[in-house]
C-alpha cells in the first residue's frame, strides 16, 4: 500500500527533487561514457523524474478526492506506482549489467528478470484500486498495488543475490556503494509499511540516484582535467563492455610523435591544449568518443566493416595533416595510425595494453612507405610476441644475472696501439630467440625499469675483468661504459659506482663513461649532478653518437666531455667518393668542420664505424684521436679480447 498524509505536506519530495535535478544537470552538461550501464543509468533518471513528479501529483489528489477527477487521480497513482516498480526493476538490471561476464545475457535470460514487472504493470493497468482518506491518513490500496509491493520485493532480493553472488568478481568499487544503495531501499521501504505517514518512498529514489551517481555513474571520473579527453579509465570501461558484448570492432590509436617537442618548446598547457582540441576536432569528424589512452596517444573504438574504418581513417589523416591552432600558434601533430581488429588480435584490455605498449615503442620511421594509416596485422602481432618473448627473457636474465659483456678494442692513432676498449652488454637466447641485438632489447629493459640492473651488473663485470686481467698494466688506460638517461638519473648513480670501483681497486681515472648525445642535452639537475660528482671522483665523460641527435653545442661546452664519439652516421657518407649524393657531399664539408671544432674545445675524439684502411689513413690524417670499428674487431668475448691484444702488435704492424 502507499499512504499519503491528509493536506499537501511534500517537504521531503520537494527537498528529493531539488537533489534530483542537481544530479540530472551535472548527468547531463558533463561529457558521459556510451556504455550500456550508462544508458540503463539515464532510463533510471528519466524514470526517477517521473515518479518524483507524480508523487507530488498524487499527494494533491489523493488529499483532494472530492474535487479531484476520478481518471487523473488513478492515472496519477498507476504512474506512480508502476514508476516506482520499473525503476526498482532496472536498478536490478543496472547492477546485472555490471558484472563481468563471457558471453552477454540472452534474450530469453532477460525476458524472464523482466516478467515480473510486466505482470506487475498489467495488474496496475488493469486492476483494482482504491482510495481511502480518514482525515488523518489517505492512501491507495488493493490488488494492484499489492502486486508492485510484491515485484519490488521480487527485484531486492534478485539485486542482493546478484551482489553476493559476484562481489568477487565486480570488486568492492562497485560492490560496496550498491549493497548501501540496496539496504537503503530496503530500510525505507521497511519504514513506509511501519510509519505510513512518513511518505519517503521518493527518499529511496533519490538516495539510490545519488549513491550511483557519485560511486559509479559520475562522468568527472571519466574526463581529464587537464586535456578535457575522455581518460585511460574510460577506455579500459569501453573497451571491457565491448569486448563483453560484441562481436567484431576496431581500435583507432593515434600516436603523437612529436608531442615531446611541442612540450619542450611550447610546455604542457598547450600541448594539454593542443591534445584537447584534436581529440574536439576528431570527436566531430568520427561521430565517436575519442580517449586519451597514454601519454602521446589518442584512441577510438569503431564499428562497422573494415572497408567502412579504412574509409573513416583515411579522412582521419587528411584531417591530422592539418595544422591545429591553439593561443594564436599554429601547431602540427605528427601522427602514426594503427587500425586493431578485435577480437582478432586482442581479446582482453590487457592483451590491448601490450599492443599498445609495443606499438608506442617504434620507431616513427616505422612507415617506410608513408602509407596514412596501417592495419594491424600478423606481422605486426609476430613482433609483439617476439617483445613478449624478449621481456620474458630479461626479466629472467636480470634475476639471474644472465648477460654476457663483449669488448671491443679502441685504437690510437697517435700511439698505433690499442689504448681501450668499450664494453658492450648482450643477451643471447640459444634455445628460441637466439642473438637479440642491444638496439633490440634496450628499449624494452628501460621500459621495463631494469635498466639499472643491467647497468649495474655490466659495470661490475667490467672491473672485475679489468682487475683479475690486470688491464691497466696492459696497455689499456682507459674502459668505455655506457650509462643510460635513465642511470644519469638516478640520485644513487655516485655512490653506487664509486662502491664497485673500491671493491676492485681500480681507479675512477680508469672508467670513460659514455653518455649518449640525446640524454646529454636533457635539461636535468639530476644528469648534472651525477656528472659533476663523478667527475669529481676522478672518472672521465664521453658524448656518444654524436651526429644522431640534435647536437647541443652548448651542452657541449658546458659539460666537460674528454672524450666526443663521431657516429657512424657522421663518417660513412664521407667515404662513399663513388656516389655523390647530396648526403655525401654536406658530410665532406661538415666532418672535417667537427673534428676541428671538437679539437679546438680541448677534447678527444673516436670515430665509429671504421671498417677500412682508407678510413683509418684519412680520419688519422683529419685529426681524430681513437677509431673504433670492424677493420679492428669486432666486439668479443673477454678471453677473445685477452688474445687480441697479445696478437694485435703482429696483425696491425
Amino acid at each position: 500500500m502507499f499512504y499519503h498524509m491528509t493536506g499537501l505536506h511534500i517537504d521531503t519530495q520537494f527537498t528529493c527533487v531539488c537533489f534530483y535535478i542537481l544530479f540530472l544537470s551535472q548527468y547531463l552538461c558533463k561529457k558521459k561514457l556510451p556504455t550500456r550501464t550508462n544508458r540503463i543509468y539515464g532510463i533510471m533518471l528519466l524514470v526517477g523524474g517521473l515518479n518524483l513528479a507524480f508523487d507530488i501529483l498524487t499527494v494533491y489528489t489523493i488529499t483532494h478526492l472530492t474535487t479531484s477527477h476520478p481518471l487523473i487521480n488513478r492515472m496519477a497513482h498507476q504512474i506512480f506506482i508502476g514508476s516506482l516498480d520499473v525503476f526498482i526493476a532496472l536498478l536490478c538490471y543496472y547492477v546485472l549489467s555490471l558484472i563481468p561476464r563471457e558471453r552477454p545475457l540472452t534474450p530469453r535470460y532477460i525476458v524472464l528478470l523482466m516478467l515480473p514487472v510486466a505482470l506487475s504493470l498489467i495488474a496496475v493497468l488493469t486492476g483494482p484500486l482504491s482510495y481511502y482518506n480518514d482525515g488523518k491518513y489517505a492512501y491507495s490500496w488493493g490488488f494492484s498495488a499489492n502486486t508492485v509491493y510484491l515485484s519490488i520485493a521480487i527485484y531486492l532480493f534478485l539485486t542482493f543475490y546478484y551482489l553476493l553472488r559476484y562481489r568477487l568478481h565486480i570488486g568492492s568499487r562497485i560492490f560496496v556503494p550498491i549493497s548501501i544503495a540496496v539496504g537503503v531501499e530496503i530500510a525505507i521501504a521497511l519504514l513506509q509499511l511501519r510509519h505510513p505517514e512518513w511518505l519517503i518512498s521518493s527518499l529511496g529514489i533519490t538516495l539510490i540516484l545519488g549513491f550511483i551517481y557519485v560511486s559509479l555513474a559520475n562522468p568527472g571520473e571519466y574526463t581529464e582535467k587537464q586535456t578535457g579527453c575522455l581518460g585511460r579509465y574510460a577506455f579500459q570501461i569501453m573497451l571491457d563492455e565491448k569486448l563483453r558484448f560484441d562481436d567484431t570492432f576496431y581500435v583507432i590509436s593515434i600516436f603523437l610523435d612529436n608531442q615531446n617537442f611541442i612540450i619542450n618548446t611550447f610546455g604542457h598547457r598547450m600541448s594539454d591544449q593542443m591534445l584537447g582540441r584534436l581529440a574536439k576536432t576528431l570527436e566531430k569528424t568520427m561521430a565517436v568518443p575519442i580517449y586519451h589512452t597514454r601519454s602521446r596517444c589518442l584512441s577510438a573504438i569503431c564499428s562497422g566493416s573494415a572497408e567502412a574504418v579504412r574509409i573513416q581513417t583515411d579522412a582521419l589523416a587528411a584531417l591530422l595533416d592539418q595544422s591545429i591552432q591553439v593561443e594564436h600558434t599554429s601547431l602540427h601533430a605528427q601522427t602514426r595510425i594503427y587500425v586493431i581488429a578485435a577480437p582478432q588480435f586482442f581479446k582482453t584490455p590487457d592483451a590491448f595494453e601490450a599492443i599498445q605498449d609495443h606499438l608506442a615503442l617504434q620507431s616513427p620511421n616505422v612507415n617506410p612507405d608513408h602509407q596514412p594509416v596501417l592495419f594491424y596485422g600478423e606481422a605486426e602481432a609476430k613482433a609483439l610476441k617476439r617483445r613478449v618473448d624478449i621481456q620474458t627473457l630479461l626479466q629472467k636474465a636480470v634475476m639471474k644475472q644472465d648477460f654476457h659483456v663483449v669488448y671491443q678494442p679502441i685504437y690510437n692513432t697517435h700511439t698505433q696501439t690499442i689504448q681501450s676498449a668499450e664494453a658492450l652488454v648482450r643477451l643471447n637466447d640459444t634455445q628460441t630467440l637466439g642473438f637479440i641485438s642491444p638496439e633490440e632489447f634496450i628499449p624494452i629493459a628501460e621500459h621495463l625499469g631494469l635498466i639499472e640492473d643491467i647497468g649495474r651488473f655490466v659495470f661490475q663485470e667490467v672491473c672485475a675483468f679489468s682487475h683479475k686481467n690486470d688491464l691497466p698494466n696492459k696497455g689499456i688506460a682507459f674502459m668505455e661504459i655506457n650509462l643510460s638517461v635513465i642511470q644519469c638519473m638516478n640520485p644513487n648513480l655516485t655512490a653506487e659506482l664509486k662502491a664497485i670501483m673500491d671493491t676492485y681497486h681500480l681507479d675512477p681515472g680508469y672508467f670513460n663513461l659514455e653518455i649518449t648525445e640525446t640524454a646529454a642535452t636533457l635539461d636535468s639537475p639530476f644528469i648534472d649532478k651525477n656528472i659533476t660528482a663523478l667527475k669529481a671522483l676522478g672518472c672521465h665523460f664521453s658524448m656518444d653518437d654524436y651526429g644522431t641527435g640534435y647536437s647541443n653545442l652548448a651542452r657541449m661546452t658546458e659539460t666537460p666531455y674528454t672524450i666526443i664519439k663521431l657516429d657512424k652516421s657522421l663518417i660513412w657518407p664521407y667515404f662513399n667518393h663513388g656516389t655523390y649524393t647530396q648526403e655525401s657531399k654536406r658530410s665532406r664539408v661538415i666532418l672535417p668542420s667537427t673534428v676541428a671544432m671538437v679539437n679546438d674545445l680541448g677534447a678527444s675524439i673516436v670515430a665509429e664505424g671504421v671498417e677500412t684502411k682508407a678510413m683509418v689513413k684519412s680520419l688519422a690524417a683529419m685529426g681524430v684521436d681513437y677509431l673504433q670499428g670492424y677493420y679492428f674487431s669486432r666486439p668479443v668475448p673477454d678471453l677473445e679480447f685477452l688474445e687480441f691484444l697479445d696478437t694485435f702488435i703482429k696483425q696491425f704492424t
